[in-house]
């Protein structure tokens, strides 16, 4: 595509950002009460950790094909499919009264994550640098993560409210398909509609010059289509395996993607408890722990925008920016575990995800600076993988955990992990400026 017909930058950013908002946003409408609607259902903390654990693990089973399959067919046409797995999986989560049913929910939820999971960033940073090939990376995408930040907490906030506004006169325990819990997974399946069609009105995309690029990296007879998946994946494989910068972000996705799964699947029962004390009486509404996780998003979107600055100001060493978010949220979720005091709590519980958040832009710099972009969506989705298997580990071992020792020691464990994860960001801090030094001055 010649410079001439290029789409320009502010639309290339605006239909990624729009995409990005609206697919968080319905994926957050039943979040802050996922949870919650399983155990009405008859769901037991194990049960719970083991749904989610399967969730992971489908992604961590599908990740790299699909990676693969992006860099192959189209990031658009992965995206598209993509989305209407996601609706399948929220259909699911809709009528899901067994643990059967639910895992099956999560399958589907795991397969649509899969074959998001890089697709459309690769997209967005390739068409960003056949624009301007030194750009920097870091400030776009921030905002973006910033946009799906938002949406996730837009999307909790108006998903908790739903049933206060609409659930009146619907059954309040969880034996009907339309009860307070389920509104959220409704509204949820229409915003998501949205989203596909903003993605086949809105994304264009121009395949000839990445297909040329990966068939100069193989052959010049490199297979295409659905056939061309095998070898891409089997370069993502061998580059993350060689490269030790990827091998190291690896590790430390992994870390982060066992502690979020921590957090995230045991933080309702636990504020539950604390709310449940703190008032006296009666559970707590299903708005409380909306605004609850409203407040955490909304501190991640600072985090993000933060790290822009940060990684100014440190020279644009994003290495280090990532460790010390990593420090930060480990010791926030080791503290928290052991505070009872509400207000403490949630401000801890909100600091580890100003944490997390801080450490999500710098990280994808890193990655995109080091992948070209052939491979990109598929060396992304082999990261990505490690996040997951993380989170495989957090969701059903920690599942167990939380059974018989509660959620505080789950949570000291994974905070902990965390925060030694520091480590290795330093190490690859080390690397890119040993890198940076041998590489030959521009003229």
């Amino acid at each position: 595509m010649s410079h001439e017909t290029l789409p320009s930058v502010h639309r290339i950013q605006a239909s990624y950002y729009a995409a990005v908002f609206l697919r968080w946003f319905a994926i957050a409408l039943p979040l802050a009460l996922m949870v919650l609607l399983m155990q009405a259902r008859g769901m037991s903390l194990l049960q719970v950790g083991m749904i989610m654990g399967l969730h992971a693990a489908v992604i961590v089973v599908l990740e790299i094909p699909t990676g693969g399959l992006a860099d192959a067919i189209g990031r658009k046409p992965t995206a598209l499919l993509s989305q209407a797995v996601t609706l399948a999986s929220t259909v699911a989560f809709l009528f899901a009264f067994s643990f059967a049913f639910f895992a099956l929910a999560a399958v589907l939820l795991g397969t649509g994550r899969a074959l998001a999971s890089g697709a459309l960033d690769a997209w967005f940073v390739d068409a960003l640098l056949e624009h301007d090939p030194a750009t920097d990376l870091q400030a776009p995408l921030a905002h973006a993560e910033s946009l799906t930040i938002a949406g996730l907490a837009l999307g909790t906030l108006a998903g908790s409210a739903i049933p206060a506004v609409w659930g009146a006169g619907l059954p309040a325990d969880g034996a009907a398909v339309l009860t307070p819990l389920s509104l959220p997974f409704l509204a949820s399946f229409v915003v998501q509609f949205v989203g596909l069609a903003v993605v086949a009105l809105f994304i264009r995309e121009d395949r000839s010059g990445t297909v040329q690029g990966a068939a100069t990296e193989m052959t010049a007879a490199a297979p295409t289509g659905l056939a061309a998946v095998g070898p891409i994946v089997a370069s993502a494989l061998r580059a993350a395996r060689d490269d030790r910068i990827v091998t190291l972000v690896m590790i430390a996705t992994a870390a982060t993607g066992l502690s979020v799964a921590a957090l995230e699947t045991f933080w309702q029962p636990r504020f539950d408890t604390l709310l449940t004390t703190g008032a006296g009486a009666g559970p707590a509404s299903p708005l409380t722990f909306g605004a609850l996780m409203a407040g955490a998003f909304t501190v991640g979107v600072a985090g993000n925008l933060a790290s822009i600055p940060l990684a100014r100001r440190l020279g644009r060493r994003y290495a280090l920016v990532a460790a010390a978010g990593q420090l930060l949220g480990g010791t926030a979720l080791v503290v928290l575990a052991w505070r009872s005091g509400l207000p403490t709590a949630v401000g801890l519980f909100w600091l580890a995800y100003f944490a997390n958040a801080l450490t999500g832009s710098p990280i994808a710099t890193i990655l995109n600076e080091q992948v070209p972009s052939e491979r990109r969506s598929s060396t992304l989705s082999v990261v990505s993988l490690a996040g997951y298997l993380g989170a495989f580990a957090g969701s059903a071992g920690f599942g167990a955990l939380a059974q018989h020792a509660g959620i505080p020691v789950v949570w000291t464990v994974a905070g902990a992990i965390l925060a030694g994860s520091a480590g290795l960001y330093l190490a690859i801090d080390r690397l890119r400026r040993a890198s940076a030094s041998r590489a030959p001055a521009r003229a």
